[in-house]
């Protein structure tokens, strides 16, 4: 899986993501849903090498962003941050899927 994103603070999704210990839960969006229970290569871009791996626990429609917790998740420090980015690249956040991973290694 491809993260190229960045937040409000200009810092990349993948970065963070690589800075998380193993173990850690992280959330992405896509508009497409993944198979639960599958290892996903985490890549800064196409073709890239893996820089860490990542196990998909959930794949739900999104629904609503609950609180502040689920933005951090997301690599964000604020709900107007994500809303922003998925503005900027006209993306339709209702019909994208919330995907929970855990970093494995």
């Amino acid at each position: 899986m491809i993260f190229q994103s960045r937040n409000e603070s200009r810092r990349k999704k993948y970065d963070w993501i690589m800075s998380l210990p193993v173990g850690a839960y992280f959330v992405t969006r896509r508009l497409k849903p993944v198979k639960v229970g599958k290892v996903i290569a985490i890549q800064p871009g196409r073709g890239k090498k893996a820089g860490c791996w990542a196990e998909v626990l959930s794949c739900e429609r999104h629904k609503e962003i609950y609180n502040l917790y689920e933005i951090i998740l997301e690599g964000f420090r604020t709900e107007k941050g994500l809303l922003d980015y998925f503005i900027q690249h006209k993306i339709d956040i209702d019909k994208t899927y919330r995907i929970l991973m855990r970093k494995v290694k």
